[in-house]
């Protein structure tokens, strides 16, 4: 199985820096990870597994915060020990979001956002 994996993930067609969205809309593929968590309406929610890339904080988060878009989000402890993400977790906790700690580590990133929907009868 392991071998099976291995040929699976030589072959990906997506560089290391692209988001995958699960999504197969061709206008949808290729985007950022900030501009899909722009789309998000009513809630975020995450398993954040090391490591991270943060530099400037999150601004796609902080601003879908400020329009009451609630955050919630799985830690990986091992994310806790780079300083980068410990400068901005008080920050990102401050504006809403809400933090679970887990000690193990988690099996992947990963992300979910909840829109408004409107059904049909």
């Amino acid at each position: 199985m392991g071998h099976k994996l291995s040929s699976i993930l030589e072959t990906a067609d997506t560089a290391p820096d692209e988001f995958n969205s699960g999504d197969s809309k061709p206008t949808r593929r290729g985007r950022t990870l900030p501009a899909i968590k722009l789309e998000a309406e009513r809630q975020i929610e995450g398993f954040v597994k090391a490591p991270l890339f943060v530099t400037t904080g999150n601004p796609a988060q902080e601003k879908v915060q400020r329009r009451g878009v609630h955050y919630r989000a799985l830690y990986e402890r091992a994310v806790f020990g780079d300083p980068a993400v410990t400068t901005y977790l008080s920050d990102w906790v401050a504006h809403g979001e809400e933090v679970r700690i887990y000690d193990g580590e988690l099996p992947h990133k990963l992300l979910s956002l909840i829109a408004s929907v409107s059904w049909r009868t």
